[in-house]
């Protein structure tokens, strides 16, 4: 009978927190159809916000280098997100967070920023 040699799983080093920077294009409500959409920008790229009763969608204005606009679905209380770097890199991060859900807590610390419109 032969000896399997098994070999041990790669370690994989830790990753650095995400930084960067965000900011409001357009606050929600920009558009008074629909009212609950507005516009962010992460990292210098535009995002289109829902927001929802109990989630946040960021959809990618923009297709990235590789032709693909993002898509992502993210709780209220940010603790996921869709997008390949939490899903598969989360873990190694002090923080656990993507570029996503800390732009989103980092904008959101004052709450939604709205449009206010004036009734005619």
């Amino acid at each position: 009978m032969q000896n399997a040699t098994q070999n041990p799983a790669p370690r994989q080093r830790p990753l650095p927190p995400v930084s960067g920077t965000c900011r409001w294009p357009q606050p929600v409500g920009y558009d008074p159809d629909p009212p609950d959409v507005g516009m962010v920008e992460i990292n210098g790229r535009r995002y289109t916000l829902g927001v929802a009763a109990n989630y946040f969608l960021l959809l990618a204005v923009e297709p990235d280098r590789q032709g693909k606009k993002g898509c992502y679905h993210l709780p209220r209380d940010l603790s996921s997100c869709e997008c390949g770097d939490h899903v598969f890199r989360a873990d190694r991060r002090e923080d656990g967070r993507c570029k996503h859900q800390k732009s989103l807590a980092k904008l959101l610390v004052d709450g939604i920023r709205r449009m206010v419109r004036e009734a005619a």
